[in-house]
């Protein structure tokens, strides 16, 4: 796990302090994992982590609010511009969204203050955003709310996808599922936002 090459630079460490905790804080948890181990993966030494990032509580928030930010560039990229879009583009979302995900599960689970502004922006706003011009604002259902529930089921399914595909006896053809789940999550959006 550990690089062949320390980081040198400003960016060039706090990009593989990132990258190296987020690894890390996925497959262990942030509770489980020490920053002599974050320091290790990233090829530096803990007072450069401590340096950069302060605390791990800090550096938790700054790898999820790293992934976020990287999850929203891959739905800029998709061009995820109407609610449809949106929920397909969450759905096929690659590796560093998972990845998020799961930062965010281990680090809520863990007990770690999560800077709740970096679940609003992004995604659930844009979703609601989406949610009430389909409805021409005329919905009596609360566009937040609805669009929670859709981003909740969105983050739960990039989470426990591989279990539930698995103990449901699911087809084992993610990239099908994942069509199908996006076609029933479209149409629960649209039932939000009559």
């Amino acid at each position: 796990m550990t690089t062949s090459a320390s980081p040198r630079g400003r960016e060039a460490i706090r990009l593989a302090v990132l990258n190296a905790a987020a690894g890390l804080f996925a497959t262990q948890g942030p509770e489980a994992t020490s920053t002599r181990q974050i320091a290790e993966a990233a090829g530096v030494n803990r007072g450069l982590l401590h340096r950069h990032f302060g605390s791990k509580d800090q550096l938790v928030a700054a790898v999820v609010a790293d992934g976020a930010q990287r999850f929203a560039r891959e739905l800029e990229g998709s061009a995820a511009d109407d609610l449809s879009s949106l929920v397909d583009a969450s759905f096929a979302a690659g590796d560093s969204a998972r990845e998020t995900v799961q930062v965010l599960v281990r680090a809520i689970l863990d007990g770690v203050d999560i800077d709740t502004e970096v679940i609003r922006t992004g995604l659930v706003e844009r979703a609601a955003t989406q949610m009430q011009q389909g409805a021409g604002g005329d919905s009596d259902t609360d566009p937040l709310l609805a669009a929670a529930l859709l981003v909740a089921s969105l983050l739960g399914w990039q989470l426990f996808a591989p279990v539930l595909l698995d103990a449901l006896d699911l087809p084992a053809d993610r990239e099908r599922a994942e069509r199908e789940m996006s076609h029933m999550a479209r149409e629960l959006a649209r039932r939000s936002a009559p």
